[in-house]
């Protein structure tokens, strides 16, 4: 009988994503309003989300879809400033058609404010109709709350060297650094050897650093 794969094994942790797991620093008011409007079960709310790669647009979009009740109209775009015009046109159809019938929610993110977006000029102004907050990035020590929260859930047994060292070294973009985590955890299972900053520093040196060239939370 065949051994079970090591790599399905690391990346076959349950994960669900729920707003106990969003660290807010910054953005408390905004967490507050995603929490009520997810108690919300009636009435039209429209909220755009924008900000730098990496501040957690993506991470709360995963959380309202996880929330929301099954009756709940959701219409949520990430990225939406990466839309062909195709896409920009039923999405401009999908908001007014919500906003008729003031029943759902409507989520959408952008790395800017929806004014300055390329997008359909009567888009760009449904953008702006409802609430409009940026998502801010958190200071380091936020950071690190964030990561070891994530690898917890995940049943990372990092050292505890492992994460500080990264924030110092590494790119602060959060998406960067669980993306390489997950890589990291793989290489451990494949070698049988401890998530420990020895391995991590030797395995960081043998792949090359993944350091995006322009770090948006640098």
């Amino acid at each position: 009988m065949s051994k079970p794969n090591q790599d399905a094994l690391a990346l076959a942790v349950s994960y669900v994503p729920d707003l106990s797991h969003f660290v807010a620093g910054p953005n408390a008011e905004l967490l507050d309003h995603v929490r009520r409007i997810g108690k919300e079960a009636s009435g039209f709310r429209s909220l755009h989300l924008w900000g730098v790669e990496g501040a957690g647009k993506s991470f709360l979009c995963e959380c309202v879809r996880s929330m929301a009740s099954t009756s709940q109209r959701l219409e949520i775009h990430d990225d939406i400033d990466k839309a062909s015009v195709k896409e920009q046109e039923q999405y401009l159809h999908a908001f007014n058609q919500l906003q008729a019938t003031r029943q759902g929610f409507w989520l959408s993110t952008s790395r800017q404010t929806p004014g300055q977006l390329p997008l359909l000029a009567d888009l760009r102004s449904r953008l702006s109709w409802g609430l409009v907050y940026e998502l801010k990035t958190l200071a380091d020590e936020d950071k690190l709350t964030a990561l070891c929260a994530w690898s917890q859930e995940r049943g990372l047994p990092l050292a505890a060297d492992v994460l500080p060292w990264l924030l110092r070294h590494e790119s602060r973009n959060l998406a960067h650094l669980t993306s390489l985590l997950l890589e990291f955890d793989r290489f451990a299972l494949q070698s049988k050897r401890s998530l420990s900053l020895t391995l991590l520093r030797q395995w960081l040196q043998e792949r090359g650093s993944t350091r995006p060239k322009q770090d948006p939370l640098g």
